[in-house]
């Protein structure tokens, strides 16, 4: 919160006055008017209003900036006491514009493409065990891939690390699947990987897939719809002049998502888990909507090399204006310029 650090030891910063965490120079007055007049005296009560809020930009070297959510609170005293208790529940930016939805089926952009895992050594394992059912499906997978077992790809070493360049490759993390508390345990017993990739290429476009969790889906259907909408950037990414000495410097290309989904090219095996939305780069980029994001140097995720990473974000809403309002955000509208929709796309 943006409150005055101590200036002694006696002073308490745990216990500032609520007025100077939830609003900003005096904004919004119904803050002070309907909620903290009524916790100061003891009457419970709920408030929905508009209010700006200081948010950080990224890291903790990144500074601060200046935010409007729409905020619900909530408060009620408690009982033979002089304390009130009381929450807020915000609606960030994303739930209005950046709701992903699923393309139809046999979706022409991507109906010839398949998405591969980015376990490149489970597609071998698992292909090499021919007591397995899909053990074809695996063989073949690998075969695919085209996997480089030295590490180096257009002329780029990845520490010794598996690679291909012959697809792009998507990480899932615990908040993409439908059973997220599951997740390490499937991995393990190497259910993750093969359930997963037959989820999204064999069954993809099967009627009898269920879409939702509830309806027994393995993927959150945000997550279902964010695989399938990168993957059309697939051939783009691969069909790029990478030489020259600048261009050969990008070691790697991504997409990140909110669902969890990262896809990526060239690919190679990220460690368990792996969610973009932790990830210092994504942070940046959301707080930064406006402009690029450039890091400091880092050691990558997987130990394949000191990156810097530059990102920025991308909308992805309704396909039209008329489907958009119905949803409730502005995303997929045909903007005239950036004033038209919140995306500004």
């Amino acid at each position: 919160p943006p409150s005055t650090p101590p200036s002694h030891l006696a002073a308490n910063p745990i216990f500032p006055d609520i007025e100077s965490l939830e609003t900003y120079r005096g904004e919004p007055a119904a803050f002070v008017a309907e909620v903290r007049t009524k916790m100061v005296n003891q009457i419970a009560g709920t408030a929905k209003m508009t209010a700006r809020q200081l948010r950080p930009r990224g890291g903790v070297l990144d500074g601060v900036m200046l935010v409007e959510d729409e905020v619900e609170y909530f408060w009620a005293p408690v009982p033979n006491s002089q304390y009130v208790v009381g929450y807020s529940l915000a609606t960030p930016d994303d739930v209005h514009y950046r709701v992903p939805l699923e393309p139809v089926a046999h979706w022409a952009p991507t109906v010839h493409l398949t998405n591969y895992l980015h376990k490149l050594l489970d597609y071998k394992t698992l292909g090499d065990d021919l007591s397995r059912d899909d053990a074809s499906i695996m063989q073949a997978a690998f075969a695919a891939l085209d996997v480089r077992e030295d590490g180096i790809f257009n002329g780029i070493s990845y520490n010794g690390i598996w690679v291909t360049g012959a697809k792009s490759v998507i990480t899932l993390a615990e908040r993409s699947l439908c059973a997220p508390e599951k997740f390490t345990q499937y991995d393990l017993d190497d259910v993750l990987m093969p359930t997963a990739h037959e989820h999204l290429n064999e069954l993809r476009d099967d009627p009898s897939r269920p879409g939702s969790c509830d309806d027994g889906a393995f993927l959150v259907d945000r997550a279902f719809a964010d695989v399938e909408l990168t993957l059309a950037v697939e051939e783009p990414w691969i069909a790029r002049d990478m030489s020259g000495p600048s261009r050969s410097s990008f070691a790697i290309t991504g997409l990140g998502t909110a669902s969890g989904v990262f896809r990526f090219w060239p690919g190679y095996q990220l460690y368990r888990g792996f969610d973009p939305t932790v990830r210092p780069w994504y942070y940046a980029a959301t707080a930064n909507k406006e402009s690029l994001a450039i890091s400091t140097p880092y050691v990558a995720a997987a130990g394949e090399g000191i990156y810097v990473t530059i990102s920025a974000t991308i909308f992805e809403g309704a396909p039209s204006c008329e489907d958009s309002a119905a949803l409730g955000h502005d995303g997929g509208c045909a903007c005239a310029d950036g004033s038209d929709c919140e995306s500004g796309v």
